[in-house]
């Protein structure tokens, strides 16, 4: 049986592939916790601020049009902020939320939890004026 030799040049090669393997694992949430960003714009498109932050993280953000307003106009300016809390100041007020997958963060609509409906101000109103009738709770859910 004949042997076969290895070239160094193969050696060489299988170097280069784990090290392209390792970086290619997906970072955790932790790492991207731990990722500062800094971003200053002014009255821009959300679409606009989310492609700022896909340049300077090299990550990619999934979302759908039609749960993100993309045409809406902020004002963010932080400095030296972790990846979360931009996006959680970028998100404020609004029923979007993130999460990550590998190297997208998809962004998707709040889902209500009973402990949300809880926060949600109740209106008690009377569905009849006459005496021992059924009393309704309301809550008025407002899309953000």
């Amino acid at each position: 049986m004949k042997k076969i030799r290895l070239s160094p040049l193969y050696g060489n090669i299988m170097f280069a592939l784990l090290l392209v393997s390792i970086y290619a694992i997906p970072l955790q949430a932790d790492t991207l916790k731990d990722l500062k960003i800094s971003i200053s714009m002014e009255n821009a498109p959300v679409r606009m601020v989310l492609n700022e932050l896909e340049k300077e993280t090299h990550l990619t953000f999934f979302y759908s049009s039609q749960v993100v307003n993309t045409s809406k106009r902020v004002s963010i300016h932080l400095r030296n902020v972790s990846l979360n809390d931009a996006l959680q100041h970028l998100f404020a007020k609004t029923n979007i939320t993130y999460r990550y997958s590998g190297r997208q963060i998809i962004l998707e609509r709040k889902r209500i939890t009973v402990g949300d409906l809880r926060k949600i101000p109740r209106k008690v109103e009377r569905k009849n004026s006459s005496p021992g009738r059924e009393w309704s709770f309301c809550a008025a859910v407002s899309p953000a």
